[in-house]
């Protein structure tokens, strides 16, 4: 069989990358979440001097506050860190998770390298020529810089809340708040619920607020969407199905 070459793969092939990185002996990273933990602990392993910066007062992100009723969706086989597997249950909630990632960075002892209730404002590149960055940083009304010798942005997909603007939303007599705003069962107790979207977060809102005593708790979204459920005909673990090339060949 003969593959012609194209224009692209030309390109690509005539290029040259630059992967050197003997220079590296420190690293700036952004985010004390589940990623910035883990880089900053590979980072550790590999004997690469480091800083985790976050302007949240507890590592954790996501974890470290969050809706009332989230926790992870999948078995703890499929959600923990590889080196320190994880005492919690399947399906554990986000106080377990929060405390989990605590303690995994208290125990390997990443802790120190962390530095919370800071801003990072902005990066720059260094202006000594060198190579690398400068992290332009506010802690306690006060500014500062470090440089590092390289940056990794750890500040995951769901850092900042998005609520979309529709028309006739100043007329609705009721309260409008995004999921992450979700905190008390007073927000619920007695009242209809809409929940617009059809991802995890809709589904946890919605079933959590018929718990807590809503009057009526609706899922509003735009195209049917079916969840998968924790055990394929009440006995078979979802992830032998769906997460195996199996499974994969069966529903393909």
């Amino acid at each position: 069989r003969i593959v012609r070459t194209t224009r692209f793969s030309k390109s690509v092939a005539g290029m040259r990358f630059k992967s050197d990185f003997a220079h590296v002996k420190s690293v700036g990273i952004i985010g004390a979440g589940v990623a910035g933990i883990q880089v900053a602990r590979a980072c550790q392993k590999y004997g690469i001097e480091c800083k985790v910066f976050d302007k949240a007062s507890d590592i954790g992100g996501v974890w470290r506050e969050n809706y009332l009723g989230f926790g992870i969706q999948v078995p703890k086989v499929l959600f923990e860190f590889p080196d320190v597997p994880a005492d919690y249950g399947d399906f554990a909630n986000g106080d377990e998770v929060q405390s989990y990632i605590k303690k995994y960075a208290k125990d390997l002892n990443i802790l120190p390298s962390v530095s919370l209730n800071t801003e990072v404002v902005s990066v720059t590149k260094r202006a000594d020529n060198q190579r690398g960055w400068t992290f332009n940083l506010k802690k306690d009304g006060k500014t500062f810089s470090n440089n590092f010798d390289y940056a990794i942005v750890c500040t995951g997909m769901y850092s900042t809340p998005f609520l979309p603007k529709y028309a006739g939303k100043e007329e609705f007599a009721g309260q409008v708040i995004h999921s992450s705003e979700y905190l008390s069962p007073s927000q619920v107790k007695g009242k209809r619920v809409v929940v617009v979207g059809g991802g995890k977060s809709a589904l946890d809102v919605a079933c959590d607020a018929a718990d807590r005593g809503a009057a009526s708790s609706a899922l509003l979204f735009r195209h049917a969407h079916w969840g998968t459920p924790r055990d394929i005909a009440w006995l078979i673990p979802f992830q032998y199905v769906f997460l195996s090339r199996f499974g994969q060949a069966l529903v393909s």
